[in-house]
């Protein structure tokens, strides 16, 4: 048993090393596209027949964006912002959409917790959760009626906990936040159960593709598991074992409309190893104002900086998902910036960044696929940490 679960832990992890490399792959085409349109819209006369083409053009792109964010999500590398979440109140936000969900022949029971049991996560993706394993039992039952019910509750989980039923992982020992999804469905086989988190996998004719791994991605991005009990014709229970947040509750920043602003000429310095990618940032900051420098390997890049570094105002590096930046290399890189700002371009949502580079000393960091009124954002902050010069068209928001 403890070799099967180990060979499917390392199962999911290499599929989500393969999500992960793919949505960075085509997070780098999507700058190049998105970037594109906005310099084409940031440059097109009012009223140009061709700017409904481009704003479809970038709706379309932004959906594209969105299926990256589902692959990263699988990989665990979903972009987070964590708050206290009371999950009662959650599973209540998502009921009226649960109950559209659902066939008239199924009955919704909820059976929550006195105690608000509280994690510390992220609103949309828990919601999310919710919502596809709501959707997959509904799709489970095949009958006239039937029935799901979701539960919370607070479960101290120890070994013992965890040799009952089959797990997706192992998670440390303490006190989690379960939800908890039963349905009177068709079941599933033992067999069915190692196999329904991979991507596309569906026993249903009606299979969603990436619903049931996305939810798998999110529970892990939050460092919990989930619990499968099941027996074929007597339906199944889907548990989400979520770390209870033990911490007073944290606020996440509200993120309004900021005008973007930026001051020149400033120079900055680009370290990219894609060509595609670098050659289109290249453009943005070109017609943004900026000079621009641009390097493929690190070793250019300090090399640039020892030749032009009082000529350079901020350095942005390129991060490709899946290789890991060596410390003695952003080190040596930021000792040859002698105080410039540094700027990592990434895949990585924030937590993510901070829990692996946080101490490397970046300045800050830019989610990719690099948007253009985002990047002007960021830029003009580290340069000049005021506002000042010529504001980006809200065209291209």
């Amino acid at each position: 048993m403890l070799e099967e679960r180990m060979q499917q832990t390392q199962r999911f992890e290499s599929l989500g090393i393969l999500a992960g490399g793919i949505a960075h792959d085509f997070n780098n085409l999507l700058t190049a596209i998105l970037g594109n349109v906005d310099l084409a819209l940031m440059d097109m006369p009012p009223s140009n027949l061709a700017e409904t083409a481009l704003n479809e053009i970038k709706a379309l792109s932004t959906h594209a964006a969105d299926l990256c964010l589902s692959l990263l999500i699988y990989a665990g590398k979903g972009r987070a912002v964590t708050q206290s979440l009371n999950l009662n109140e959650e599973i209540r936000r998502t009921s009226q959409i649960l109950g559209t969900l659902n066939a008239q022949n199924i009955r919704l029971i909820y059976r929550l917790s006195e105690k608000p049991p509280e994690v510390n996560a992220d609103r949309g993706q828990i919601q999310q959760v919710i919502m596809n394993l709501v959707l997959n039992a509904s799709e489970a039952i095949t009958g006239e009626e039937g029935t799901i019910t979701i539960k919370t509750y607070l479960v101290q989980c120890d070994s013992p906990y965890f040799r009952r039923g089959y797990f997706t992982s192992i998670p440390d020992e303490g006190l989690y936040v379960a939800i908890e999804v039963s349905d009177t469905g068709m079941g599933i086989t033992e067999e069915e159960c190692q196999k329904i988190f991979n991507p596309f996998y569906s026993t249903k004719f009606v299979g969603r593709g990436l619903g049931l791994c996305a939810v798998l991605g999110i529970v892990n991005g939050h460092k919990g598991c989930i619990r499968i009990q099941s027996s074929t014709g007597q339906g199944s229970t889907f548990t989400v074992l979520l770390p209870a947040d033990t911490k007073a509750p944290v606020t996440s920043a509200s993120m309004g409309y900021v005008e973007v602003i930026y001051a020149g000429p400033h120079c900055v310095l680009v370290i990219d190893g894609n060509s595609m990618s670098l050659k289109v940032t290249v453009r943005i900051l070109s017609r943004l104002g900026y000079t621009v420098l641009h390097a493929v390997t690190l070793e250019n890049a300090a090399s640039l900086l020892r030749d032009k570094g009082k000529a350079i105002h901020c350095v942005l590096l390129d991060h490709a998902l899946g290789q890991a930046l060596v410390e003695k290399q952003i080190e040596e890189l930021r000792h040859a910036c002698n105080g410039t700002p540094l700027l990592l371009a990434t895949d990585l949502e924030k937590q993510e960044f901070h829990r692996l580079y946080g101490h490397f000393g970046f300045s800050d960091f830019l989610e990719k696929p690099l948007r253009v009124a985002a990047l002007a954002a960021k830029l003009s902050a580290v340069i000049e940490n005021k506002s000042c010069g010529v504001a980006v068209s809200p065209r291209i928001q």
